[in-house]
């Protein structure tokens, strides 16, 4: 219901600032919906450079504004009388929306970030009261144009996906991890291009659903999809699905996914498939009096026109089938009957397609936003030492992409740890390597985090020769001993080496890098024994806090957000190393530097610092 009240003074600016705007007329000004609780006025844009029986060259939309204008939210809305019932390029489906509501749901992007719309120079959005309504309402105005003429997306822009029917009868969610097609199974042009698929969800949710494998026609193993350690061991129900490969993507003009069966299979008959022979090949496995789903895969580019870069799935419903020994609506009650009753009942072109959200998971999507390079990202790591230094850095390589990571730590989590550690007090008294490890196993569906809870010594040859399965060994014990037994092992390749250690106060880091069949003992000693005398004498005034009470009960003194700086810094270090692989072993010394105001950079130190 709309109310009567007064817009308040910066919407009546605003609505000035419109009255000259070419192609725009009022239809109603400013009026307050309490429905949405916004400002909303009626406009009309008209293009008289388009043909007479083009759709948009008169049509009538909406604008809703927050009450906080000018800042808060600004959409634009195809009016129900006169407006486009369409889907285009940058704009939501546009179903018919509430009923309550005299516009439909086709919300446009006039302020979309790909600026396809902001060609014309006006791409900043301006927060005046005069200038943001009349920047959105230009942009609509541009936005019918480049609709009119097919040139919502131009060739070279980033691709963007239709939005689905809205289809709230399940809130399933489905997860597939599919890489770029150069390296998939569709990069050999198989001829197989539909089948079965077996999914399974999570115990702790039962809603969210991976897929595994798919199959093909003779149920022969054509795909199957990896899941990491977390996923695996949450690992709830089975289910058997369908799936299709198109070979474009099913798309209804303008610009939109199918909502009806019936759309879906004209929809696939156009890319050279026959819906029909798809669901023939698949329902008589899924006659069980469950609801059961089909994954439709096509392939997408990056860019408008470009070439097919992956494989982009979506998931739908199936509708429970028709099964049992009683005659389906006069067919008989054998797997044809059933089929032709499905067809004419289930399937019927004017039933409305469930969709389910679905995202891929595979690594090069879900670390877009920032991933270290393929060497490191395929290395198996050895952390030895899970302690406030070891623990954030297993934790940054395992977000970065690393995917194969052994924690070496026999040591107990303690109330004291959590000054500086990244477990919590649900983990004190468990050994830290498997309270990390489950930890990270936890940040990545793909990862594979075990644990050792073992400490590396001369006598036990267990963790020694765990060791052996890495070809990147990180120590951050600071212990001598350990050091010393890396040195006895002799590893059957070359091993990347990194020792880490902090300075007193953490004011320095110690970071050792080596690449060799085994630790080379003699030399890091010969390089870091110059530094920590040095450090002795600058800090000999200094005493260790203690934890209790007795000779016995030293701690060494670091702030959390020193520890962490050098665990990133340590992080950066063991990257570059990766790719520069030393001839010879390497000691870089990192120092903090302060002046009276505090932190001020990082930089490397060259020579030890002189004795006073």
């Amino acid at each position: 219901m709309d109310w009567l009240r007064e817009s308040p003074e910066p919407l009546s600016r605003a609505q000035l600032s419109l009255e000259t705007v070419e192609g725009f007329t009022f239809v109603e000004a400013f009026r307050w919906n309490d429905e949405v609780k916004k400002w909303t006025i009626r406009f009309q844009v008209s293009l008289p450079e388009l043909d007479a029986d083009n759709p948009l060259g008169t049509t009538d939309w909406y604008l809703t504004v927050d009450e906080a204008y000018p800042l808060g939210r600004i959409d634009i809305y195809p009016a129900k009388i006169n407006g486009i019932t369409g889907t285009y390029p940058h704009q939501s489906y546009n179903a018919e929306g509430d009923s309550d509501l005299p516009w439909r749901a086709g919300n446009i992007c006039a302020n979309t970030q790909a600026k396809v719309i902001g060609r014309h120079g006006y791409d900043v959005e301006p927060y005046t009261a005069e200038d943001r309504l009349l920047w959105h309402c230009q942009r609509s105005i541009e936005w019918v144009r480049c609709a009119s003429r097919g040139e919502l997306v131009l060739p070279g822009e980033p691709f963007e996906l239709p939005h689905t029917p809205p289809s709230c009868e399940l809130s399933e969610i489905f997860r597939i991890s599919e890489g770029t097609i150069a390296a998939s199974p569709w990069s050999t042009n198989t001829p197989v291009t539909s089948g079965r698929a077996r999914i399974f969800n999570l115990k702790t949710n039962e809603r969210t659903w991976f897929v595994e494998l798919l199959m093909g026609p003779k149920n022969e193993e054509l795909v199957q999809i990896p899941w990491g350690q977390d996923i695996t061991r949450h690992r709830g129900k089975s289910r058997d699905g369908a799936w299709v490969r198109l070979q474009a993507m099913p798309t209804v003009k303008p610009y939109r996914f199918p909502e009806t069966w019936g759309e879906l299979k004209q929809a696939i008959s156009e890319r050279g498939e026959s819906l029909r022979s798809i669901l023939s090949s698949v329902t008589k496995h899924l006659r069980d009096a469950e609801i059961h789903f089909v994954l439709i895969g096509f392939p997408i580019p990056e860019v408008v026109q470009g070439p097919p870069a992956i494989t982009h799935w979506i998931a739908l419903a199936l509708p429970v089938l028709s099964s049992g020994n009683a005659y389906p609506n006069g067919f008989r009650a054998n797997e044809q009957g059933h089929f032709e009753n499905d067809m004419r009942t289930r399937f019927r072109s004017d039933k409305k397609l469930v969709y389910m959200p679905t995202e891929n998971w595979h690594p090069d999507q879900i670390q877009n936003r920032g991933r270290f390079q393929e060497g490191l990202r395929s290395a198996r790591v050895a952390m030895i030492g899970c302690g406030a230094l070891g623990a954030p850095i297993a934790e940054m390589l395992v977000r970065g992409g690393v995917h194969q990571m052994t924690l070496f730590d026999g040591e107990r989590m303690e109330i004291g740890n959590l000054t500086r550690h990244t477990l919590s007090m649900d983990d004190i008294g468990e050994g830290k390597a498997a309270r990390l490890a489950q930890r990270i196993n936890s940040l990545n569906p793909h990862v594979e985090v075990a644990s050792v809870p073992l400490k590396i010594t001369f006598t036990n040859e267990e963790a020694s020769q765990r060791l052996l399965e890495h070809d990147l060994i990180i120590d951050c014990t600071a212990n001598d001993e350990l050091l010393h037994v890396l040195a006895g092992i002799s590893f059957p390749h070359d091993v990347h080496f990194f020792s880490i250690s902090i300075g007193f106060r953490a004011k320095r880091m110690f970071c050792f890098h080596a690449k060799d069949e085994s630790f080379p003992v003699d030399e890091y000693m010969s390089e870091i024994s110059e530094w920590i005398e040095a450090e002795q004498d600058e800090f000999k005034s200094e005493s260790f806090p203690r934890e209790g009470i007795g000779c016995y009960h030293p701690v060494f003194p670091a702030r959390c957000d020193d520890m962490w700086l050098w665990a990133s810094i340590a992080v950066k270090a063991i990257a570059k190393g990766i790719d520069s692989s030393p001839s010879d072993p390497v000691l870089h010394v990192y120092e903090q530097n302060e002046d009276e105001d505090g932190f001020v950079y990082i930089r490397r130190a060259i020579e030890v610092p002189a004795n006073e």
